[in-house]
């Protein structure tokens, strides 16, 4: 019977350290996924920005030919009355 109750106790106490390593290992799992979710929440938060960085940069070129065209075609106007 005392060997049977070493060879238990030695069992149980790896159980135990395994289970106690095993909460650690998924406390930190855990932890891992809450910052790869944050870090995927900010990649998808500069993309939106970027794209909206693109399409204000799409705009501004529009309107600068916009004003372009007009410039010139108002110096051809003007060249035209001055002819």
């Amino acid at each position: 019977m005392k060997k049977f109750k070493f060879e238990y106790t030695g069992i149980y106490k790896a159980l135990v350290a395994s289970h106690k390593s095993e909460k650690t290992y998924i406390d930190e799992c855990k932890s891992q996924l809450s910052k790869i979710q944050e870090s995927a929440q900010n990649v998808r938060s500069a993309i939106r920005m970027a794209a909206n960085e693109v399409d204000k940069i799409e705009e501004l070129k529009r309107r600068v030919e916009d004003e372009t065209k007009k410039v010139s075609d108002r110096k051809e106007e003007s060249e035209d009355k001055q002819a």
